[in-house]
């Protein structure tokens, strides 16, 4: 059983984090208020404001630290790490040539899903 939700369910949590309001009003100025007291509501960002789930997206990937790493074996290519990676509680699981799983609320469901994603 997989704790994996998508990246909008963690608005609220990135909303209340100083260093994403700080860098949110860095990148969309006098219009930053309103994008806050959305994302703090939890709600649908509307189309004029579409473009903070990207910038959100590649804040979180960009600015994500690894916190636990594992390792599989693979075919040809020998063995492979696997990270668990956090950004402002925000967690996500991260190995090469593969796609990126998540988001989780702690480190420890990112970890469960290495284990059901990975034998």
């Amino acid at each position: 059983m997989s704790n994996e939700l998508p990246l909008d369910k963690f608005y609220p949590k990135l909303a209340s984090s100083k260093k994403v309001v700080k860098l949110l009003q860095q990148e969309y100025g006098d219009a930053s208020p309103e994008i806050l007291a959305i994302l703090k509501s939890d709600g649908e960002l509307p189309d004029g404001h579409s473009s903070v789930h990207d910038w959100l997206y590649d804040l979180v990937h960009n600015e994500a630290e690894d916190v636990a790493e594992d390792s599989r074996e693979g075919s040809a290519a020998g063995e492979y790490p696997i990270y668990v990676m956090c950004f402002e509680g925000v967690f996500f699981v991260s190995a090469p040539e593969f796609d990126d799983i998540g988001y989780f609320s702690t480190q420890e469901e990112a970890e469960m899903a290495i284990s059901s994603n990975w034998f």
